[in-house]
């Protein structure tokens, strides 16, 4: 700093926007179930206008994902990345720990994917299914892999969400 330095205006400091499980970005801190997590990775999925996001949270060796999205009010829920044996194609109704799902929806939509160190845009199969016990399955489709995550909805009120910057 010179001396100069001391009598220029100082810009003050912007406000950070307020966290909602719609405008979460990596690096943030959210908390959940007495356990802080830290947020690696931010994908914004678009569909015909539409959009939704998922959050990879880590603490350590534990990993979970947090979906969110407003269709007709927020809808909050917590998954879980599973091991499962998928035929092909992928079926209507599947079957997960003894639980019955059944497809809700099916498509494919254009993904931001936000990290740290980049960011890029890829194409996406997803299939959603739901069960009558209230959970939820994920299957996507990312190039030739499949990822499938378990989950359920939580209220918004059970996360707490700590800005990064």
């Amino acid at each position: 700093m010179g001396l100069l330095d001391l009598f220029r205006k100082k810009e003050p400091a912007r406000p950070v926007a307020e966290r909602t499980p719609l405008n979460i970005q990596v690096g943030d801190i959210v908390s959940y179930d007495g356990v802080d997590y830290l947020v690696k990775q931010r994908l914004a999925y678009y569909d015909g206008g539409y959009e939704w996001f998922d959050y990879q949270l880590v603490d350590g060796d534990r990993e979970l994902w947090l979906g969110a999205e407003d269709d007709d009010g927020l809808c909050v829920a917590i998954y879980q990345e599973v091991e499962m044996d998928l035929p092909e194609p992928i079926p209507d109704k599947l079957t997960y720990n003894e639980e019955k799902f059944r497809l809700d929806e099916h498509g494919r939509c254009g993904v931001s994917v936000t990290t740290e160190s980049s960011s890029r845009s890829v194409q996406v199969e997803y299939w959603d299914y739901e069960s009558s016990g209230g959970h939820y399955l994920s299957v996507e489709r990312w190039g030739g892999d499949l990822e499938v995550s378990y989950g359920k909805e939580i209220k918004p009120y059970e996360l707490d969400i700590f800005p990064a910057k």
